[in-house]
């Protein structure tokens, strides 16, 4: 990395006091390890204070041990004043995304991010969007290294963790990069942490929630859909897109579900000649907003003042436009017979 593209960043926050670090809207790791990072980088910004925050919940088991486990410091977002701060940085989304709590007023001064712009740039004084990093927590490791700062076993063990589940243990979307900086923090990481955050505990409503989308999936030739109606928490729609796609002969993995006032949708695909992101943006278009990469996106749509009955509908209606789109039957069999 040039270290050109870091003084530029020192030079636009010099002189600030206060900038919020903002993670997209329920946070997985990459998000929370590349915000944290950036907190550390800024250290070397002369009587700059960083926040770190987040909208939404913290509600997958993992991520939730990840922050306990580390003695992450984030605050909800609802608790902050944002007109407290001076500037304000995105880390692993954009403005206009649809995945952030941010307030229409403030423009982020810094985004950095990993994911497919779509054809636009920011409207930020600083922007570092790398599609082709696995990770954002790989863009912040490459940071930290131009720096010549030192990573603590904390902050590795957090980088470390955000590029193994972003990419799957390297099996998705990584590049040399990605791997380079995979192996570099793996040493200087904590394994029993390691092990903490990939087994952690979970409540008995988990095999509840598991056990309903069991019986809620069914089966599309190379396509695997399941759809949970009311979840408890937003990231078990993407958890449990992950978890069905490691069926045999399955290709692609769709999962919806209604998080309070929205329909939350993840494809995932093992495709590696298609584009997940192009995909969920033509099925949500003019109804939601999505973005992602070739092999996983997602996307919500606001259902507020929509029925409970009008959301299922909307749902099933999600589904068969995903089938579609992919060229797969519309009519499928259940994963599982009948109770």
């Amino acid at each position: 990395m040039r270290p050109e593209k870091l003084e530029k960043l020192y030079s636009i926050l010099a002189g600030k006091r206060t900038l919020l670090i903002l993670t997209h809207d329920n946070p997985d790791p990459d998000a929370i390890a590349s915000g944290l990072a950036l907190k550390h980088l800024l250290g070397k910004v002369e009587n700059l204070s960083c926040t770190l925050a987040y909208s939404g919940l913290i509600g997958r088991a993992e991520n939730k041990a990840m922050v306990s486990e580390l003695g992450i410091e984030i605050s909800p977002f609802e608790n902050l004043v944002v007109d407290n701060f001076e500037a304000l940085a995105l880390v692993d989304t954009q403005p206009r995304f649809g995945n952030i709590s941010l307030p229409p007023n403030r423009e982020p001064l810094v985004v950095v991010d990993h994911h497919n712009r779509k054809g636009r740039a920011p409207r930020a004084a600083f922007w570092d969007i790398r599609e082709d990093y696995g990770a954002t927590s790989t863009i912040m490791y490459e940071y930290l290294r131009t720096a010549r700062m030192g990573i603590d076993t904390r902050l590795a063990t957090a980088l470390f963790y955000a590029i193994k589940s972003e990419t799957q243990d390297l099996g998705r979307e990584a590049g040399l990069v990605d791997k380079e900086a995979y192996f570099s923090l793996f040493t200087m990481s904590e394994p029993t942490w390691i092990y903490s955050i990939a087994n952690a505990s979970v409540p008995r409503e988990f095999f509840t929630n598991y056990s309903r989308a069991i019986d809620s999936t069914t089966i599309h030739d190379q396509a695997i859909c399941t759809t949970l109606g009311e979840v408890q928490y937003p990231d078990l729609v993407a958890e449990v897109a992950d978890m069905m796609l490691k069926m045999e002969k399955i290709q692609w993995s769709f999962c919806s579900g209604i998080f309070e006032t929205r329909l939350l949708v993840s494809i995932r695909t093992t495709n590696l000649a298609t584009d997940c992101s192009d995909i969920i943006v033509r099925m949500l278009r003019h109804v939601g907003s999505a973005g992602g990469h070739d092999m996983m996106a997602g996307g919500k749509i606001e259902v507020g003042n929509v029925s409970a009955t009008d959301r299922r509908g909307l749902e099933m209606r999600l589904r068969a436009r995903f089938l579609k789109q992919i060229s797969m039957p519309i009519r499928g069999e259940r994963l599982v017979g009948k109770k």
